[in-house]
């Protein structure tokens, strides 16, 4: 019970902490991503997010995660997340969102989707310029078929196309 207290103290001290609502952000962000051996884990993006409120935001981000072995992967992200101001410099938030992850290779492409979830930390470096700092868990997977001939033998052959793990961003948006 004091847990669920403390929470609901501090958001209702986050109410008007600082006026951004109607704003938008953009800015650049690169990442590392822990999706294993399939892919290459260094990525870089570009993020635009929009504030429904003081606290609320959305974020539409995109991703491209440089090739490997002759397979690429990119992406895009629709987070939302909820603000919760430490101080006038620095902000904590959750991020809860799905992804659709495109992954091709040997001229196939294959779309995935999946959900992200995580918190991320910003601090004001200067007036409307935030560093931030991104921790999420991205669950994407797509379970395929494909029937495989073999000495005049067919088969089918079930595999998994995924893209899930964790990823680390760190970026900078300037609010307008």
């Amino acid at each position: 019970m004091k847990k669920i207290l403390l929470i609901a103290f501090m958001m209702v001290m986050s109410i008007g902490a600082f006026a951004q609502s109607g704003k938008l952000a953009f800015g650049p962000h690169f990442g590392y991503a822990g999706f294993g051996d399939g892919y290459n884990p260094l990525g870089v993006g570009f993020q635009a997010r929009y504030y429904f409120t003081d606290q609320i935001r959305g974020e539409y981000k995109y991703e491209y995660w440089f090739p490997k072995d002759g397979g690429n992967l990119y992406g895009m992200d629709f987070n939302f997340h909820y603000l919760i101001p430490v101080d006038n410099k620095f902000n904590f938030y959750p991020i809860v969102g799905g992804t659709w992850m495109i992954s091709s290779g040997g001229g196939e492409s294959e779309a995935i989707f999946g959900l992200n979830f995580g918190a991320g930390a910003e601090y004001l470096v200067a007036e409307n310029l935030w560093l931030n700092f991104d921790f999420m868990y991205k669950s994407a997977k797509k379970t395929k078929q494909e029937s495989v001939t073999v000495m005049g033998y067919t088969t089918t052959v079930e595999y998994d196309l995924k893209a899930t793990g964790p990823i680390f961003e760190i970026g900078l948006t300037r609010v307008f």
